[in-house]
C-alpha cells in the first residue's frame, strides 16, 4: 500500500514539477531576450498594424515553437509568467495566453489555467493589488486591480465590456466560478 501511495504521489508531483521547471526556463529565456524595461503608456505605438478585431498588433518573441507577447507579474500571488500570443487549450496547459485585445490600446485580456503555478490562486487577488504586464519590447505597464467579479459564465462580450486596460481571468474548479480581475493603469 505504501508503494502505491508513493507511485501515486510521484505520478502527480513529477509532471507538475517538470511543467514548473519548463515555465521557469521559458520565463528566463524570455526575460533575456527582452530589452531593458521602460515605462509603457497606452497608445504610444500608433504605427502598429491592426489585428482582425481592430486592436494594435503586439510584438512577440519566439521561444522554441511558441510565440510570447510578454510577461505578467502579480507580486501579491508571487507570480511571474510568460504570456503566449494566442490561446488554445493546449497552450493554457503551459502558460497564460492572450485571449484578445492589446495592451497598446488598453484592451488586453489574458486567460490562465487553474493550476497552482498559474492562475489557480487568482481568487486570492484583491482590489488594489499590483499587476504588471511587460511587453516583448520591454515596456512595463503597471496596473492596479480595480474590480474583481466571480461570474458562473463568461463570453467575449462580457470580457470586453467596461473600460479596463487589462483583464485577467480563469475558471477555478475550487470555487466553481470564474475569477475576472479588471485592472487600470496605475
Amino acid at each position: 500500500m505504501v508503494v502505491c501511495a508513493v507511485v501515486l504521489i510521484v505520478s502527480v508531483w513529477l509532471p507538475s514539477l517538470n511543467a514548473r521547471s519548463s515555465v521557469e526556463q521559458t520565463l528566463a529565456r524570455l526575460e533575456a531576450a527582452m530589452p531593458a524595461e521602460t515605462s509603457g503608456q497606452v497608445g504610444e505605438d500608433p504605427a502598429a498594424s491592426l489585428d482582425a478585431q481592430g486592436h494594435p498588433v503586439m510584438s512577440a518573441l519566439q521561444i522554441d515553437d511558441e510565440s510570447y507577447i510578454g510577461i505578467i507579474r502579480i507580486p501579491s500571488l508571487d507570480l511571474a509568467l510568460p504570456v503566449q500570443s494566442g490561446w488554445s487549450e493546449a497552450a493554457l496547459e503551459k502558460t497564460p495566453c492572450r485571449y484578445m485585445g492589446s495592451i497598446l490600446d488598453g484592451s488586453l485580456i489574458i486567460v490562465g489555467g487553474d493550476y497552482p503555478d498559474q492562475f489557480g490562486q487568482l481568487e486570492n487577488l484583491r482590489v488594489g493589488d499590483e499587476v504588471t504586464f511587460s511587453d516583448a519590447n520591454g515596456r512595463a505597464y503597471g496596473c492596479r486591480v480595480t474590480r474583481i467579479d466571480n461570474p458562473t459564465e463568461v463570453d467575449s462580450s462580457y470580457l470586453v465590456s467596461g473600460d479596463w486596460d487589462l483583464s485577467i481571468y480563469a475558471y477555478l474548479d475550487s470555487i466553481d466560478r470564474y475569477v475576472v480581475a479588471r485592472c487600470s493603469l496605475a
